[in-house]
């Protein structure tokens, strides 16, 4: 093949890689055009699912939508020995340690064996972006702790046991945040609703 021929074969076939990606770019946003992210924080004991980040929920380009979130109740448990063992070297218990009030943190003292533990209760996901408008369902799921009484501000409260499952629904109406408490663990059992607002020329509710 002479060296012309090769020149144009060469970009002939760039050119058609090119459209090929632009083609898939364009399914892509006519699919549905927005992306779901997010991780949750693990509870400690084989639930290792949170790198405390947000859900995104979508991109402001979209009208108003359903948008669905599950929310474990969990604790991080750190379970150590005043001898050690062999997975830690010995850890002193901490007699003299303070901490906020409310349930949130629980310190259990040495056993017979030395075996002592704090536990740190939190939700599973802790954080969540929506957009205004959005028609947003929570589904908070009660996995550890025998009980909880949770908020969600301006919405409802109620309680929440172990193997239950509480949803509540509402429209994201406001930008701005909103949170959800337990009142039996606080302070550190907390999340937050970011509403974003959807910029003017988006479809309203």
């Amino acid at each position: 093949m002479k060296p012309t021929q090769t020149r144009k074969s060469v970009v002939i076939i760039a050119a058609i890689a090119v459209a090929a990606i632009i083609a898939a770019a364009a399914i892509t946003v006519g699919a549905g055009g927005y992306f779901t992210s997010g991780a949750t924080v693990g509870s400690g004991i084989g639930n290792n699912q949170e790198a405390n980040a947000a859900t995104v929920a979508g991109t402001s380009s979209l009208a108003p939508a359903n948008r669905t979130f599950w929310i474990d109740t969990v604790h991080l448990d750190g379970t150590t020995n005043i001898h050690g063992d062999g997975k830690h070297p010995p850890e002193a218990f901490p007699v003299n340690a303070t901490y906020p009030k409310g349930g949130g943190f629980v310190l259990t003292p040495p056993d017979k064996n030395g075996t002592w533990n704090f536990r740190s209760f939190t939700f599973s996901t802790s954080q969540i972006v929506v957009y205004q408008g959005d028609r947003v369902t929570l589904n908070f799921v009660g996995v550890q702790g025998p009980s909880h009484m949770i908020e969600v501000e301006g919405i409802a409260t109620f309680p929440l046991t172990r193997g239950e499952i509480h949803s509540v629904t509402f429209t994201a109406d406001k930008a701005g945040t909103m949170s959800y408490t337990c009142h039996v663990h606080m302070p550190n059992m907390r999340g937050e609703i970011l509403v974003l607002p959807r910029p003017t020329g988006s479809s309203a509710t």
